[in-house]
């Protein structure tokens, strides 16, 4: 709580719903970003819910969104690199929990909005999130790269792929329609 407490007063992080993660959840303050450019992407493909009501979702399903952080973390973190075999099977039993717990949701709209959460963890190729700058501290921007053939509902025609880059000062997408990139945000 102090962490994220501060890390919004000095404008490093935003204020809003989502930093009630903090305590419903029990994420830190760069797991609650990760919940946070994941709404901001879902937003860019047109998901038909408010940030506040994606908030609310998460707050809402709390120990849902503990697991979906946690797949993310697992799935990434290139210290479980050494053991990918393990770190696969590790992921696929995460993975069926959070179905299970997926079918006891009951409302159909939060129902899309965490599936979609997952979908988004189950489609990243890449991330930068555990890289660190030319001072070792973490960056301060994330970015995330999605097979786009995998996203649900990402309206057409779909890209290759698409990076979304993420920070409190900005934000955007660049889609990619083959191998070799010809461009930038």
């Amino acid at each position: 709580f102090h962490e994220v407490f501060q890390l919004v007063w000095s404008g490093r992080l935003e204020n809003d719903g989502f930093n009630r993660l903090v305590l419903a959840a029990g994420l830190a303050a760069r797991e609650i970003r990760i919940m946070r450019a994941f709404c901001r992407y879902l937003r860019q493909t047109q998901i038909p819910f408010s940030q506040a009501y994606m908030e609310d979702t998460l707050a809402r399903n709390a120990g849902l969104t503990r697991q979906i952080s946690e797949l993310f973390l697992r799935r990434f973190d290139p210290k479980r690199a050494r053991n990918r075999k393990q770190t696969e099977k590790d992921c696929a039993q995460l993975v069926t929990e959070i179905e299970a717990a997926l079918d006891d949701v009951t409302n159909l709209d939060e129902d899309r909005i965490l599936r979609r959460y997952l979908n988004l963890v189950l489609s990243m190729l890449r991330t930068n999130y555990f890289q660190r700058d030319k001072t070792g501290a973490l960056k301060s921007y994330i970015s995330f790269k999605f097979d786009a053939e995998m996203l649900e509902e990402l309206p057409q025609p779909r890209p290759f792929r698409e990076i979304f880059v993420y920070s409190p000062r900005v934000e955007g997408v660049h889609l990619r329609f083959g191998a070799v990139a010809r461009g930038g945000l």
